[in-house]
């Protein structure tokens, strides 16, 4: 069934490309994981999650062009992609875009401050915030369509894909998401996806030919003000300095406020008032008061989302010092 979906689909993608004409390519909505608390292991490849934007390449005469997970055109974005020609004439990606910070880590806000800047200064801010990405499948080579093609065949075309600064391949494990799992969590990375074994890739819907699992990591962040409602602390509005000591909004964290975490952030935090915000990014904030951001805390929380937000945030404790 999965086989004959992928085969219609492929027939239909060539059509659509017909009537675009020639140096325009179609727009793939990606396929999805679905979540689950415990991944499979047998029969399944596995690969890292990556905290970063999926980013589908095509490439087509000469030229890249990039689409995110909406179908938003972000070619100008991201223009030493371009280099991605090289690879082969005609080829179509699934990926994630990532700005690694200096340990190689993804660092997800900064990718954000990246994608959301005018593309008019994508050459200005390539050198500042340095991207890569990491293609995971191949849907599409030298004008042959591969979403009915089982995954190991998909996988053959990946490897053959030379990396560079720019762009590094994912890796693949048969049977390997236990210590690949193990891994992800030592180096604090947001998780793994488990793909199985023969499958297709199915545009448009989360199936459970792919499953994703990902571990709650910690971040420690400043507080930049507080929101208190009848005489406690509702939540905290936090963020995260850039390297010029720019404080960006990822938040606000509720969960985790004990009631003497209230009281102390009460009755210790008037000297830190101030009258307007300390972010750069979030200047209208309604109800809030705003702090000198000279307070830290660790906040554990689930992921990132797309507008560079902390998802289910859960404070853990407050850190003296700076």
């Amino acid at each position: 069934m999965f086989l004959g979906m992928a085969g219609c689909l492929s027939a239909r993608l060539k059509a659509r490309n017909r009537r675009r004409g020639e140096g325009q390519v179609a727009w793939i909505k990606p396929m999805e994981p679905v979540h689950r608390t415990r991944v499979e292991e047998k029969g399944y490849w596995a690969q890292v999650k990556f905290d970063g934007v999926r980013l589908m390449a095509a490439s087509r005469e000469g030229r890249v062009i990039l689409y995110n997970r909406k179908g938003c055109d972000r070619t100008a974005h991201y223009p030493e992609l371009q280099s991605m020609k090289e690879i082969a004439q005609d080829f179509y990606l699934d990926g994630e875009l990532i700005a690694p910070d200096g340990s190689g880590r993804p660092d997800f806000p900064t990718l954000i401050r990246r994608d959301l800047a005018d593309p008019r200064r994508a050459a200005g801010l390539a050198p500042v915030i340095p991207i890569q990405y990491i293609p995971f499948d191949v849907l599409g080579w030298e004008g042959q369509w591969l979403l009915d093609r089982p995954i190991e065949e998909r996988f053959e075309y990946l490897r053959n894909i030379p990396a560079s600064p720019w762009v590094v391949p994912a890796q693949a494990w048969l049977n390997g998401a236990e210590l690949l799992w193990a891994e992800v969590k030592q180096r604090e990375l947001e998780g793994i996806v488990v793909k199985r074994e023969g499958s297709p890739y199915v545009p448009g819907r989360a199936s459970p030919l792919w499953q994703k699992v990902k571990h709650r990591r910690t971040l420690r962040v400043w507080v930049g003000g507080v929101v208190i409602r009848e005489g406690q602390v509702r939540s905290l509005c936090i963020g995260r300095k850039d390297e010029q000591g720019r404080l960006y909004y990822i938040g606000n964290v509720g969960s985790g406020l004990a009631a003497l975490d209230a009281d102390v952030v009460i009755q210790g935090s008037r000297h830190l008032w101030r009258k307007d915000s300390p972010f750069v990014n979030q200047k209208d904030l309604p109800g809030i008061i705003f702090w000198e951001p000279e307070l830290q805390a660790d906040v554990e929380y689930a992921e990132w989302t797309p507008e560079g937000r902390l998802r289910q945030p859960s404070l853990k404790g407050f850190v003296s010092g700076h």
